[in-house]
C-alpha cells in the first residue's frame, strides 16, 4: 500500500483523541442493513421474469420475508460505487481475480419511500467464493468527504450513529477504507438503483431478488476510460459477456447467501428449470452499459480522436 498522503492526516486515519461523552445517547437504528461484520458464501443466478414468479411461489412456502423495515413489501436501494480513475475494481471483477473489492455507499427506501436514514458505507471483499462485508452508517460530514475523494474521520457523532459496533472495530474499518481511498484515489463512478425482495430461513440462508436496475453516471468518465489502455481487451470481453446475459426489465438477479450449502428445494428448482450458477456483477454490467454495449476498444479510441479533431 502506498504511503498516506497529506490528505489523510494521522488524526483522520487513526482517530486520535476521540472519546464518546458519558452523557451521549446514541440513537438506536431500525436499519438491519447496518451490521458490524459478516461473511458468507454467495451463489448467483439470472432468472427470467416467469422463472422468478415460479421461484417466488416456492420461496413464500419455505422462507419468511426479511424486509429492511417491518411491514415493507420491498426496498429500493441506491448504491454509489467507487473506483479508481483507471477503474481498477472493475478490472478485478471482470477478470475474476482471486481477491477483489468493492466500496459503495447505499441508501434504502422501504416500499420506495426515501427517508432521512443515514447512508451506509460498505467495503466488500470476495476471496475464493467467500464474501466478507464491513458496514457502518455515515455522518453527513463523512458522506460529503468520501464522495469528494477525501478520507473518513472518526468523530463522536460517528460513534453515536453506530452503537452496535464497538469503537475498536469501527476504527479498524475506518482505517481500512481510508487506506483504499488513498491508495486507489477512489471516487464515485456510477450510481445503481434497483428494487429488492429479501427472504430468510434457518441456517442463515438468505435469498434476495433484484430487478429494474437503473444507472446514473457520477464523477468518473467511464466511457472515456473504457477507450484507453487502462481497460485491456480481455477485461472488456468479459464485461460484455456479463452484460449479454442480463437485460433490465426482462431478467432479475437472484443471490443465494449461505454458509456451505443451499437448501434442497432450491437445488431442485434450479435443476428442474436448468438454471446454472453464474458470476454477475451489477457494477461490471453498469460499466459496460455506460461505456456503450458493442463498442470495442479500438472503436472507442477512434471516437476519442474524432472528437478531438472536431
Amino acid at each position: 500500500m502506498q504511503t498516506m498522503t497529506s490528505e489523510a492526516t494521522l488524526e483522520e486515519i487513526l482517530g486520535m483523541n476521540v472519546d464518546l461523552p458519558v452523557n451521549a445517547k446514541p440513537q438506536a437504528r431500525e436499519n438491519p442493513a447496518v451490521q458490524e461484520e459478516f461473511q458468507s458464501i454467495k451463489d448467483e443466478v439470472l432468472l427470467s421474469r416467469k422463472q422468478a414468479g415460479l421461484l417466488l411461489e416456492e420461496v413464500n412456502r419455505c422462507m419468511k420475508p426479511s424486509p429492511l423495515q417491518k411491514g415493507a413489501l420491498f426496498t429500493l436501494i441506491a448504491s454509489h460505487y467507487f473506483d479508481s480513475p483507471e477503474l481498477a475494481f472493475f478490472r478485478q471483477h471482470s477478470l475474476q481475480a482471486p481477491k477483489r473489492y468493492k466500496l459503495r455507499i447505499n441508501r434504502y427506501a422501504p416500499d420506495g419511500a426515501w427517508n432521512e436514514e443515514a447512508p451506509v458505507i460498505e467495503l466488500k471483499s470476495d476471496e475464493n467464493g467467500v464474501s466478507r462485508k464491513r458496514r457502518f452508517a455515515l455522518t453527513q460530514d463523512n458522506y460529503e468527504r468520501v464522495t469528494t475523494g477525501k478520507t473518513l474521520k472518526m468523530t463522536d457523532e460517528l460513534l453515536a450513529l453506530n452503537p452496535e459496533a464497538d469503537r475498536e472495530n469501527l476504527l479498524i474499518w475506518l482505517i481500512t477504507i481510508n487506506g483504499f481511498i488513498v491508495e486507489h484515489r477512489l471516487k464515485p463512478a456510477l450510481k445503481l438503483q434497483y428494487r429488492r425482495l429479501a427472504f430468510e430461513a434457518a441456517d442463515r440462508f438468505r435469498l434476495t431478488m433484484d430487478t429494474d436496475l437503473k444507472i446514473d453516471a457520477l464523477d468518473i468518465d467511464v466511457a472515456r476510460v473504457a477507450g484507453t489502455r487502462a481497460i485491456a481487451g480481455k477485461v472488456w470481453d468479459e464485461a460484455e459477456r456479463v452484460a449479454s446475459e442480463y437485460e433490465s426489465g426482462r431478467h432479475c438477479v437472484v443471490r443465494l447467501n449461505h454458509t456451505g450449502r443451499i437448501p434442497q428445494w432450491v437445488e431442485s428448482f434450479l435443476k428442474r428449470h436448468e438454471i446454472e450458477n453464474t458470476s454477475f456483477s451489477k457494477y461490471c454490467w453498469a460499466v459496460n452499459e455506460t461505456a456503450g454495449p458493442g463498442t470495442s476498444i479500438p472503436e472507442a479510441i477512434d471516437g476519442q480522436f474524432a472528437a478531438a479533431l472536431d
